[in-house]
């Protein structure tokens, strides 16, 4: 997507000083190219935020800032269907993995990771249905446990709801939003 686009516009990417953005930064193409940002607080993030002109939000966090001064952009969807984190608000797209599995159905309305059994994860990297987890005799095995590290661990590995986003779909959505 960044190749596509790195020509044709200025990209900022925003990031903070956790792991996962430095996991994220390691990994990501044409950084000669790219504008990074790392606001030291949520004040600077708001005010980053607020004068964009297009976002792509991979994270509902920075989405409902830029849902509360009325930005454009596109919603990555993956755990959390567009319903919930987009609520009738319309400057802002949706478009949503095609992943399915016997574990996942997606978006699955999971906002966090846990630890089962010693194993870190979503329902589909477990591989459990939702139904077992949440069954009385399983749910006092089910831990946030260290969350950091898990996260780290969860991109490192990648998720299947991120991995099987169409990148060509994408790119045709947004440049179907761009004008």
């Amino acid at each position: 997507m960044i190749g596509h686009y790195i020509d044709k516009y200025s990209i900022e990417i925003y990031l903070d000083e956790s792991e996962i953005s430095e996991y994220v930064y390691n990994n990501i193409y044409h950084k000669d190219k790219l504008h990074f940002h790392y606001p030291a607080n949520y004040e600077k993030l708001i005010e980053k935020i607020k004068n964009i002109e297009f976002g792509v939000f991979p994270d509902s966090g920075p989405l409902h800032i830029a849902k509360i001064y009325q930005k454009k952009g596109i919603l990555l969807v993956s755990s959390v269907s567009k319903t919930i984190l987009l609520n009738k608000f319309y400057s802002i797209k949706s478009i949503q993995s095609n992943y399915k599995s016997d574990y996942c159905e997606g978006p699955c309305g999971l906002v966090n990771i846990f630890e089962y059994e010693n194993n870190y994860g979503c329902y589909d990297k477990l591989l459990l249905s939702k139904t077992d987890i949440l069954q009385s005799k399983n749910l006092n095995k089910l831990q946030r446990g260290n969350l950091k590290k898990n996260y780290l661990n969860l991109y490192i590995s990648s998720i299947n709801c991120y991995k099987f986003f169409d990148g060509e779909k994408i790119i045709k959505f947004l440049s179907k939003h761009l004008n």
